[in-house]
C-alpha cells in the first residue's frame, strides 16, 4: 500500500512583553583574625637519614624569652605522627646510637606568649645535627717499590706481671713466642721505590740520546730502557729539545742520576709517586702553587706539634750558571743577582755578595742559561724556612705537594712544599711532614 506525506508551512509569532523588576543591592563584609597572636610554630624541612648506623645527634638553639613567653622545641622520628620534647644540647629523643631503622627526623619550634601586648619570644639560632657511621675500608697507596731487606726480630716475654719481691708474686722468662707480658716476633720490611730498580740496572754499554728530541720524551725513553715494564707516565710538556748525548761511556754508570740531571736541565723534577707512576714535571713553587690541603690552627686544628727553623745557609744573592755541554764549542754562562736597593739581600748592601756557582752539562743556549740563573736566584732570596709538623696519618699527601700552614705559635703563615714525610702504617701513630719555602721575611 502506498504512503503519501504532506508538509505544511508553520508560522511562529511572539507578541508577549517581558518586564523584569530590579531592587536595591546590598553587601555585608566580615573581618576575622586569621592568625593566633598568642601562639605560633616553625616546622623544619624533613631530614632524611641514609640508613647508616647513627653515631650521634644533638639539638641546640638560642632564644630570647621575655617574661610571660616560652619557646618549646620538639622532634619527631616518625614523620610527625608523634612528637618528643627536646632538651638543650642533648641527643634527639628516641634516636639511639646504632639505629638503622629511623628514616626521617623532623623538628618543631613553638613560640607562646600570655597576651598580645607581651613582647614576642625570638629564636636566633637552631641546629639539628645527626652523624652516621659512613666509614669504609679504604686502601691508600703509600708506595710502590721493591723490597730490598727483611729483618726478623724476636723478644722474650714473661709469664706474669708480678714481682718476685711481692708476696705471692712471681715472673718467669719465656724463651720464645712471647708470653702474657710483652715478647713475640716482629718483621721489619724495607722497600725502595721503582727508582731503585733503575739505579741498580747500571749502564752496560753506551746509551745515545739523539739530537732534537724533546727532553720529556728522552727521559721516558731512558726509563723504559732500564725499566721495560713501566707503563704509567705523567709527563708535563716542554718545548726544549736535547743535544746529542751519550751515556754509559763508563760501565757501571748510574742511569737514575742521569735521568735526574736531564730533568734538572729544564727545571723539572723526576720521581715515582705513591701509586708507582713516573712523574716528570716543573719543580713546584709554593709561592704560586695551589695548596692541596690546609693545616689551620683555627679552621682545621690537626697539628699536635710544630717546629720552624729559619736559616741563611741556602740564601744566595748572586747566581752564576755555566753550561758545559760537549755539543758546544764555547760554554754558555749567565748571571743573576739581587739589584733591588730596598731588599735585605741587596748585592751592595749589608748582607754582602754571596755567590753560588752552578754547572750544568746539558745547557746548550744562552737563554737557557739565563732562565736557569733567574730561577735559581728567585728560589735563593730570603731565609730557608723549614716547618716540621706532626699530624694524624694522611697518606694521600706526598712529597712535592703544596700545602698551606697557619700556625701562630711558630709564626708560620703561608704556602709550603712538602719535602719529606714519614707515614706510619698504624692509624694510631702520627705522621711527620717536613715542609720548605724560601721566606721573604
Amino acid at each position: 500500500m502506498a504512503e503519501t506525506d504532506t508538509a505544511t508551512l508553520i508560522t511562529f509569532s511572539n507578541s508577549t512583553a517581558v518586564t523584569v523588576a530590579q531592587g536595591a543591592a546590598t553587601e555585608t563584609d566580615v573581618a576575622a583574625q586569621v592568625f593566633n597572636p598568642l601562639y605560633g610554630y616553625w616546622l623544619s624541612d624533613l631530614m632524611i637519614l641514609t640508613g647508616l648506623p647513627v653515631t650521634a645527634s644533638v639539638v641546640r638553639w638560642s632564644a630570647t624569652t621575655p617574661t610571660g613567653t616560652s619557646v618549646t622545641v620538639e622532634t619527631s622520628i616518625d614523620n610527625g605522627m608523634t612528637w618528643d620534647l627536646a632538651s638543650q644540647g642533648q641527643p634527639v629523643p628516641r634516636l639511639l646510637v646504632g639505629d638503622t631503622v629511623v628514616q626521617t627526623v623532623l623538628a618543631r619550634v613553638t613560640l607562646r606568649r600570655d597576651t598580645a601586648a607581651t613582647t614576642s619570644p625570638k629564636v636566633q639560632r637552631f641546629e639539628l645535627t645527626i652523624t652516621a657511621d659512613a666509614h669504609v675500608d679504604e686502601l691508600v697507596p703509600i708506595g710502590v717499590g721493591m723490597i730490598d731487606s727483611v729483618t726478623v726480630h724476636a723478644t722474650a716475654g714473661t709469664t706474669g706481671s708480678g714481682s718476685t719481691s711481692d708476696a705471692g708474686g712471681s715472673t718467669a722468662v719465656v724463651g720464645h713466642g712471647g708470653g702474657q707480658s710483652g715478647g713475640g716476633i716482629s718483621i721489619k720490611v724495607h722497600a725502595v721505590d721503582l727508582s731503585g730498580q733503575i739505579k741498580r740496572n747500571v749502564w752496560q754499554m753506551p746509551y745515545t740520546v739523539p739530537l732534537g728530541l724533546l727532553y720529556t720524551d728522552a727521559i721516558k725513553a731512558m726509563v723504559l730502557d732500564r725499566l721495560p715494564d713501566q707503563t704509567d707516565f705523567h709527563l708535563y710538556s716542554t718545548t726544549r729539545t736535547t743535544p746529542l748525548l751519550v751515556y754509559g761511556l763508563q760501565q757501571g754508570g748510574d742511569p737514575w742520576q742521569d735521568i735526574l740531571e736531564l730533568a734538572q736541565a729544564i727545571g723539572f723534577e723526576a720521581f715515582f709517586d705513591a701509586a708507582g707512576v713516573f712523574v716528570c714535571r716543573p719543580v713546584p713553587d709554593p709561592r704560586v702553587g695551589t695548596p692541596v690541603w690546609q693545616f689551620d690552627e683555627v679552621a682545621k686544628p690537626m697539628v699536635s706539634e710544630a717546629e720552624r727553623q729559619l736559616s741563611s745557609e741556602q740564601t744566595f744573592n748572586d747566581i752564576v750558571v755555566v753550561g758545559q755541554s760537549t755539543s758546544t764549542t764555547n760554554p754558555f754562562s749567565a748571571e743573576a743577582f739581587d739589584d733591588n736597593p730596598s731588599s735585605p739581600t741587596y748585592i751592595l748592601g749589608p748582607y754582602g755578595r754571596v755567590t753560588q756557582r752552578l754547572t750544568f752539562s746539558l745547557i746548550t743556549s744562552q737563554d737557557q742559561a739565563q732562565d736557569t740563573a733567574n730561577a735559581a736566584l728567585f728560589n735563593s732570596l730570603g731565609a730557608a724556612d723549614t716547618v716540621t709538623l706532626t699530624v694524624p696519618p694522611m697518606p694521600a699527601l706526598e712529597p712535592g705537594d703544596v700545602i698551606k700552614i697557619v700556625c701562630s705559635d711558630v709564626n708560620a703563615n703561608g704556602t709550603y712544599m712538602i719535602n719529606s714525610m714519614t707515614c706510619p702504617l698504624s692509624p694510631k701513630d702520627p705522621m711527620q711532614l717536613t715542609c720548605f719555602r724560601q721566606s721573604t721575611a
